[in-house]
């Protein structure tokens, strides 16, 4: 699965995971269908409703800059109108993206990267 993929269904997962046993009834089902929606029908702070972004991951940097062990990088979801508040952490194997992860920007955060 490819960086933009594990996102889309990283939000989706937000909505629809079961939270507890009780959570299978079809009233249940039917409340995270609806909490889904409506979060596909909001616009986020940054102004770009969900419907209307378009992301291309972009190189922010890796996560073990010494090039001892952590070899993930940081791909950014900002551009072009994309999501700000979200980055993909991901390392490349033969054959693709491997060992996926959406984490909420640490500038979103912070303040700064």
């Amino acid at each position: 699965m490819f960086p933009p993929q594990l996102y889309l269904l990283s939000l989706v997962a937000e909505h629809l995971q079961p939270v507890d046993a009780d959570s299978s009834s079809p009233a249940a089902r039917q409340e995270r269908r609806e909490s889904l929606l409506q979060f596909i029908q909001e616009t986020p702070p940054d102004g770009v409703p969900w419907a209307d972004k378009v992301i291309s991951p972009s190189l922010i940097g890796s996560v073990d800059e010494t090039g001892k062990g952590d070899h993930r990088i940081v791909l950014g979801l900002a551009r072009p109108r994309g999501d700000p508040d979200r980055v993909v952490y991901v390392t490349f194997e033969k054959g693709g993206a491997r060992f996926g992860e959406v984490r909420m920007h640490p500038r979103s955060q912070t303040g700064k990267l």
